[in-house]
C-alpha cells in the first residue's frame, strides 16, 4: 500500500512505483502530477494491483489505448478530475471481472454509454464530461450496481422504461 494523497507532488508518476508487482493500492489523488494517468505500459503481467486513485491532478491519457489486460486485478479506479480523453464503447475497460468502482468524473470523454459494463460494477460516476446519445437499456443488467451519476453530460431522449425498475440502487442515482 502506498498512499501519497493530499500533498504537493509534482512531475509525473516514476516508472518504479508502477514496476513494483507486490503494491496493490495506490492514492496519489489531489496533488500536481502531470503524465500519463494510467502508466499501464510499465506494468507488469503478474501486477497485483487493486485500487489506482489518481483523482484530482493534471494527467492524461486515452482510454481506448490502455492495455486492460495488465490490470485484470483492478477492482478501484478513480480518474476524476484528469484530463483523460478517449470513448467509453471502445474500451477493453468493461472486460476486468473485479472492476467494482470506477470514478471518471471532470475529464473529457465523449461518446455513448456501452451497452454493457463489468458484471462486477458497483459504482460508477460518469459525470461532467461530454457523453452524449441515448441511455441503454442494458443498464439494468449491472446487477451489481449501487450508485451511478451521469450528470453533466449532453445525452438525450427519454429514460428507458427499464431504469424504473432499479430498486435496488443504493446511493443514488442521477441523469
Amino acid at each position: 500500500t502506498l498512499w501519497l494523497f493530499q500533498n504537493e507532488l509534482e512531475g509525473t508518476i516514476p516508472e518504479t512505483l508502477v514496476g513494483n508487482h507486490f503494491l496493490q493500492d495506490v492514492r496519489l489523488e489531489f496533488n500536481l502530477l502531470n503524465g500519463p494517468a494510467m502508466p499501464w505500459d510499465r506494468l507488469r503481467a503478474h501486477s497485483q494491483l487493486r485500487d489506482w486513485r489518481v483523482a484530482s491532478n493534471a494527467l492524461t491519457g486515452t482510454l481506448s489505448s490502455m492495455n486492460w489486460e495488465l490490470t485484470r486485478r483492478l477492482e478501484t479506479l478513480d480518474l476524476s478530475w484528469n484530463f483523460v480523453e478517449g470513448n467509453l464503447t471502445n474500451s477493453g475497460l468493461w472486460d476486468l471481472m473485479n472492476l467494482q468502482h470506477f470514478y471518471i468524473s471532470g475529464n473529457q470523454l465523449v461518446g455513448s454509454l456501452p451497452n454493457q459494463f463489468s458484471p462486477s460494477l458497483q459504482t460508477l460516476y460518469l459525470d461532467h464530461n461530454s457523453l452524449s446519445g441515448t441511455l441503454p437499456s442494458s443498464l439494468t443488467s449491472a446487477s451489481a450496481l449501487l450508485a451511478f451519476s451521469i450528470r453533466n453530460n449532453d445525452f438525450e431522449g427519454d429514460v428507458p422504461d427499464t431504469w424504473y425498475g432499479l430498486d435496488d440502487l443504493g446511493t443514488f442515482c442521477q441523469a
